[in-house]
């Protein structure tokens, strides 16, 4: 019995939106299936370590989730108040999000941590500077 694997993906983020493609070796190069997953600008994105969904960031919206086997684009906010986040990443299961945004006087917890799966805001703490190549500012262990 073989088990047949699904085809790679890619995501490709270009000014016009993000497309998600599924490349088989067995596909003729001009046959390859292409779709659009976002429409417009973004500026950010993370892929859930097992491959079932994205988030992603637009400037006007903020984090929205998009699954990578469904249909059509999210544009509901997946994080709450998260139109000013500059860093996204996942924990390595992929259960806990986290954001940092620049420090805002009525939000001083300006690193945080989210539920992956709901979205609900789990915890938030002071981070006033960002390095890039410091990124992510918070270190899980392998088990979380």
């Amino acid at each position: 019995t073989s088990v047949s694997e699904a085809p790679p993906r890619l995501l490709v983020r270009s000014k016009d939106g993000v497309e998600l493609f599924s490349v088989s070796p067995r596909d003729n190069v001009k046959e390859k299936k292409r779709s659009w997953l976002l429409k417009g600008a973004t500026t950010l994105q993370v892929i859930h370590p097992d491959g079932s969904r994205a988030c992603f960031h637009k400037p006007s919206v903020g984090i929205v989730m998009c699954p990578l086997d469904g249909d059509g684009e999210s544009v509901s906010p997946f994080l709450k108040d998260s139109q000013g986040v500059q860093m996204l990443a996942t924990s390595p299961k992929g259960s806990y999000l986290v954001t940092w945004e620049r420090q805002q006087e009525n939000q001083p917890n300006n690193l945080k941590v989210w539920n992956a799966t709901t979205g609900e805001f789990l915890h938030g703490f002071v981070q006033k500077n960002l390095k890039r190549d410091g990124w992510p500012y918070l270190h899980w262990t392998h088990d979380e």
